[in-house]
């Protein structure tokens, strides 16, 4: 029901809990009649899902970069893209081979290339024979700071954007993201999204080195609110992850902590443990308490039926 409701509209999305105003309720028989609604019209809006990669990269450079990132081709400053017909012949055949007119976009910062947008914006074939919407990875800063983004967006057909907003709290967020982000840009672009009827997908980094008790209540107490508020249409927080690409990861390799099984160092390393060690060893929080505050974003998502 809830992957279903992506795909609707936020005016049909209202209707239907006006429709069924215990929707929320488990046990209520409105919760079961909700779900069914959104999926059978979900059935007749989507026929298929697929996943596309024409354009890679992101705007962000040097010290700019999410200190979290572990994308080589990020990290590296890489960036290559297809022409905007070749985007759309991608669109087509994915529709034509398995009936996906559903697809995610897989670009690491999608909104970071306006000029792109307009380009496949123009580009859109007459003769489709379907309306494909698009699910993309934006960069709540892009849209704040450039608005006629967001109309783009919406005009190639986004209908869901995954945003990484990291957090809601300055000093943590201007840490992990740079100088020129910012909680109210945040804000800005969740707004410009609703008004738009763009859903969105928001992911929390929680226990970076400037976090203290206070900035996770914080980010914690903001992003409830906007759960219960309506901009979020599904949510992710967790403890920030040292990972061999990112500051995290370095910081752990020169003291000596970024370690491996040495008895099966082909295989993963254990990237809670790590997570943990940095958290307790570097973070003005505990590696618990960050966990504990995940639990409560999720525990709030899954109140409103979006978790």
């Amino acid at each position: 029901g809830k992957f279903a409701s992506f795909h609707l509209d936020n005016s049909l999305i209202e209707q239907l809990k006006e429709r069924h105003p215990n929707w929320c309720d488990e046990t209520h028989s409105d919760h079961r009649m909700y779900k069914e609604k959104t999926i059978e019209r979900a059935r007749e809006v989507v026929s298929g899902v697929s996943t596309m990669n024409r354009i890679r990269g992101c705007s962000r450079r040097g010290e700019s970069i999410c200190r979290h990132c572990d994308i080589v081709g990020v990290r590296n400053g890489e960036i290559s893209m297809s022409s905007p017909e070749m985007f759309w012949e991608e669109v087509r055949a994915a529709y034509n081979q398995v009936g996906a007119n559903s697809l995610y976009e897989c670009c690491d910062s999608f909104s970071s290339f306006p000029e792109l947008i307009k380009e496949i914006v123009k580009a859109k074939p007459n003769d489709l024979g379907f309306d494909p919407r698009f699910y993309i990875y934006a960069q709540a800063r892009d849209l704040a700071e450039h608005p006629d983004r967001v109309r783009l967006l919406k005009e190639m057909g986004v209908f869901r954007v995954n945003m990484g907003l990291e957090s809601m709290c300055d000093s943590t967020l201007k840490n992990m993201k740079g100088e020129k982000d910012s909680v109210k840009k945040n804000y800005q672009a969740l707004k410009l999204l609703r008004e738009a009827g763009i859903n969105v997908y928001g992911s929390f980094v929680l226990g970076s080195e400037k976090e203290t008790p206070e900035t996770l209540a914080k980010t914690v107490r903001h992003v409830r609110k906007l759960i219960k508020n309506g901009y979020l249409c599904d949510v992710e927080a967790q403890p920030v992850l040292p990972l061999s690409g990112n500051y995290q990861g370095s910081v752990l390799r020169d003291h000596g902590l970024m370690t491996v099984d040495q008895d099966n160092p082909d295989w993963p390393t254990n990237v809670g443990e790590l997570s943990k060690v940095y958290i307790d060893r570097f973070s003005g929080v505990s590696h618990q308490d960050c966990v504990d505050a995940a639990k409560e974003i999720r525990n709030t998502a899954r109140q409103y039926e979006i978790n």
